[in-house]
């Protein structure tokens, strides 16, 4: 069973979702996390209009019961994705599909984004089926050439942003004094 979903859009060029497997309570006490399955992936470099890719985006995030779409939301190595966000946040408006866009964590560091793949992929929580686009382009990664995945390995980019959106945003994770920001009492307290 499925836990939570998270979905990257990586603007003209695709998407892919991916869902975290349901852990119960006690082992959610012991820090351990679900396995990441790949649920979908779609290549689109030919997209013509901005519209369809929104349509394919918002179809794909209401089937996978996405809550957060991790991407670029402000200015990034020369281009501005402020109004891509923009356009996004009126169609899931006008379609009601509640899926937040984020900025995707830690996007202008490929080589962060790499060490939780690895690390998600060491523990054995990571599942990328043979023959998928990211794991053929996870292939294609050498060590000198870090910086150049986000022009050049689309799929591995949108994977380390869902990842680190994971790695980042736990599920039930708050701070331990949260208790004492909380007012005390009852609804009668003054």
């Amino acid at each position: 069973m499925i836990n939570r979903c998270k979905l990257t859009k990586i603007f003209r060029n695709g998407n892919f979702g991916m869902g975290e497997e349901w852990v119960s309570a006690a082992q959610r006490r012991a820090n351990q996390r679900g396995r990441l399955i790949l649920l979908s992936e779609k290549e689109a470099p030919n997209i013509l209009s901005l519209s369809e890719f929104l349509t394919k985006l918002t179809d794909a995030a209401q089937l996978l019961g996405c809550d957060a779409l991790y991407t670029l939301t402000e200015e990034f190595q020369g281009e501005d994705y402020r109004g891509y966000v923009e356009a996004y946040q009126s169609f899931t408006y006008e379609r009601q599909v509640p899926c937040t866009s984020e900025e995707a964590p830690w996007a202008d560091r490929p080589d962060l984004g790499l060490y939780h793949l690895r690390s998600w992929m060491d523990k054995g929580l990571l599942e990328l089926p043979e023959g998928s686009i990211v794991r053929n382009q996870l292939r294609l990664v050498e060590a000198d050439k870090v910086k150049e995945i986000p022009k050049n390995l689309n799929a591995v980019n949108g994977l380390r942003f869902v990842v680190c959106g994971f790695e980042k945003y736990r599920p039930g994770s708050c701070s331990s004094s949260w208790r004492s920001k909380v007012r005390q009492g009852t609804w009668r307290s003054v």
